[in-house]
């Protein structure tokens, strides 16, 4: 506060309003921790019942394993990593893959080079491709299509590798 004069009567005045903020200002605090309180026991049972779904989830696991003979999180371990060699074929369920137009472009534009490719190199394709059959030519468009073939290719079909490469993004490369 400033220094001033201040009156017996401001003082008392001030005192009063400064120790009603003070029990006001307790009442919230009893209130707030009162709330607390509640939500950290309903948080204790919500985490209770998480562990025992999943010690239920567990038990179902082990049981299908026995049954089966196999463990099953780590055979789908073992396909992810055979996929990531190369040594699994893409998983189509028996119907054949169905390549996009972008994916198409992406695919002949590999076979042409025996280098891996860059994205830039993508999207300047991509652009001169799209400007030919008059489509949406934005960057922003064509960065999306390209990015996600690019996706499509590496991790769903892997018909293509993703290489690291010098300064930014990966290059890419036919998988065969």
């Amino acid at each position: 506060m400033a220094e001033q004069q201040m009156s017996l009567k401001n003082a008392e005045n001030l005192i009063t309003l400064y120790k009603e903020e003070k029990a006001e200002l307790s009442f919230q605090l009893k209130e707030v921790n009162r709330i607390l309180g509640q939500l950290e026991k309903k948080h204790r049972t919500l985490k209770k019942q998480d562990i025992q779904r999943r010690a239920q989830e567990r038990k179902k696991v082990k049981a299908v394993e026995a049954k089966t003979g196999t463990l099953l999180a780590a055979k789908s371990l073992q396909g992810r990593m055979a996929a990531k060699r190369g040594e699994l074929e893409p998983e189509t369920r028996g119907r054949k893959l169905r390549y996009s137009d972008w994916d198409r472009l992406i695919l002949k534009t590999l076979k042409n080079r025996k280098n891996p490719v860059k994205t830039a190199t993508f999207l300047l394709k991509a652009e001169k491709w799209a400007k030919s059959k008059k489509l949406n030519t934005s960057e922003s468009y064509l960065r999306a299509k390209v990015a996600a073939s690019l996706q499509k290719l590496v991790n769903k079909t892997h018909q293509i590798k993703k290489i690291p490469s010098t300064g930014r993004g990966f290059a890419y490369r036919l998988a065969r």
